[in-house]
């Protein structure tokens, strides 16, 4: 059973050897049959270099499966193992990668194919798209030919990109803020810096969230709207900007101011009471 399960597996990888070099015209594969010996049966490999025999011929094996040793947004390191068996030096290395499809039933994308200055197990393989997935492997080259082909990498997923950074600075700052009685308010200015900071609103220390008296914006200008404005909406807005581990605080202040003329009104405070009257006629 050890004869037989030897000759199936020099036959095996022999078939496999010769496959994976069928585009080498250097290289020819000839099958002969001989006459038993002692009546054992037996299947070599037998490699002729200038039509002389080279003893202890082994095909060389096919490489680990490779790995990811460090992923970014548009590269992969890969490392992998070398050839189990062979009596071939390795010269070097190629590497066959492509897109794992979304639908599998789709037209497989065809394989890229690098190389390895030398025999080291390693490669960065770069300019690859951001959160897009590969799936590698690998094959070694020596002096005779290529060894058979790597199993299929597990998938490696690219990351997402990251925006550049640039430093935190005011560009135009707003000034204080004098309104109408009922009329909308605008604060504005402007900030460079990427990525977008986040923008927390005060008013008078205390936060304020999004709603209908207040709009908030935060793309390319820092917008607050006050919308009709009452008279109790006089105070210090301050936009608090979070970068980091930077934080600059803005403060603007805005004065509610009324019409008398067109008064009916006014609003007294005396001692936490409110008081109501009707307003003199001028």
């Amino acid at each position: 059973r050890r004869i037989i399960a030897n000759i199936r597996k020099n036959v095996q990888q022999f078939i496999e050897f010769a496959k994976a070099n069928v585009d080498n015209e250097k290289l020819k594969f000839i099958v002969d049959e001989e006459y038993l010996v002692d009546h054992i049966k037996n299947a070599e490999l037998i490699l002729y270099d200038d039509g002389a025999e080279k003893k202890g011929f082994i095909i060389p094996s096919k490489s680990g499966t490779p790995y990811a040793k460090n992923v970014t947004d548009n590269n992969v390191t890969l490392g992998w193992a070398d050839a189990a068996r062979g009596t071939e030096k390795v010269r070097k290395y190629k590497v066959m990668y492509r897109k794992v499809g979304e639908n599998e039933n789709e037209t497989e994308e065809k394989w890229t194919e690098v190389y390895t200055n030398s025999n080291q197990k390693e490669l960065i393989i770069s300019n690859l798209p951001s959160e897009t997935t590969f799936v590698f492997k690998v094959q070694s080259i020596t002096a005779i030919g290529f060894s058979l082909i790597s199993d299929i990498s597990e998938p490696m997923e690219t990351l997402t990109k990251k925006e550049p950074r640039t430093p935190l600075a005011l560009k135009q700052t707003s000034s204080d803020v004098d309104v109408l009685h009922t009329k909308n308010a605008q604060i504005t200015f402007e900030i460079d810096g990427l990525p977008r900071p986040n923008i927390t609103w005060l008013f008078n220390g205390n936060p304020i969230q999004p709603s209908a008296k207040y709009q908030m914006e935060a793309r390319y200008q820092i917008i607050l709207n006050v919308n009709k404005t009452d008279f109790v909406d006089s105070g210090t807005y301050t936009a608090v900007i979070e970068y980091g581990i930077e934080k600059l605080k803005v403060p603007v202040k805005m004065t509610v101011k009324g019409n008398i003329k067109s008064l009916s009104l006014l609003i007294i405070h005396k001692y936490k009471e409110t008081i109501i009257c009707p307003q003199k006629k001028f």
